[in-house]
């Protein structure tokens, strides 16, 4: 007699990422940056950021039970309650993580401690809901490119440049990432708002 195995039905998962957005403006003005870098930089490997999907992540799950994502939402909404709204500078161009063994062409951010504050509370409710986060120190910061493995590709004098304006935080997005052939694709779930600061 022939036996028929049934095996458990896979959950479906996701890609997500808590995040802080950017004004169209600030994207423009940042795309128009990132432009004069690619005449200088045309290695066919560097893969550039499109100006509408530019943003600071804060905290970044790769795979999350879709069934988990309303907890997820809500244990997150109540860890950052109580955090107000803030100025966010974007200062320099810099080569992230270190500029010895690049990993990214980036913006860096300040005030870093309250970015990195931020991110911490996010991941307790990340945690709370049953999955791990990174557990290396935060470094905000928004990525221009993706580099291919390489000692050293640029000089920092190459891509620096005058401050932009400060950008004022007052949401967190939640976000679902779908990786394609042309770059991931960003979806967005849900916007949990910043306390308005007096």
């Amino acid at each position: 007699m022939l036996k028929l195995s049934i095996g458990r039905k896979r959950k479906a998962t996701m890609r997500i990422f808590f995040a802080v957005d950017l004004p169209e403006k600030t994207k423009t003005e940042i795309g128009e940056i990132s432009a004069e870098l690619q005449k200088k930089h045309k290695h066919h490997a560097i893969r550039w950021t499109k100006p509408e999907n530019m943003h600071v992540t804060l905290q970044f799950q790769a795979n999350v039970n879709e069934t988990d994502i309303p907890q997820l939402i809500q244990n997150v909404r109540a860890e950052i309650q109580g955090f107000e709204s803030f100025e966010l500078q974007l200062e320099k161009i810099e080569l992230f993580p270190t500029p010895y063994r690049p990993h990214v062409i980036s913006i860096k951010l300040n005030p870093n401690p309250v970015l990195a504050m931020l991110s911490s509370q996010i991941g307790s409710g990340v945690v709370k809901t049953g999955y791990e986060i990174e557990k290396r120190p935060f470094r905000g910061h928004l990525t221009l490119a993706r580099l291919p493995p390489a000692k050293k590709l640029f000089e920092l004098d190459e891509i620096t440049f005058s401050g932009l304006e400060k950008v004022r935080v007052q949401q967190i997005i939640l976000y679902k990432s779908e990786p394609g052939e042309k770059g991931s694709r960003y979806t967005k779930l849900e916007t949990i708002e910043l306390k308005h600061k007096n």
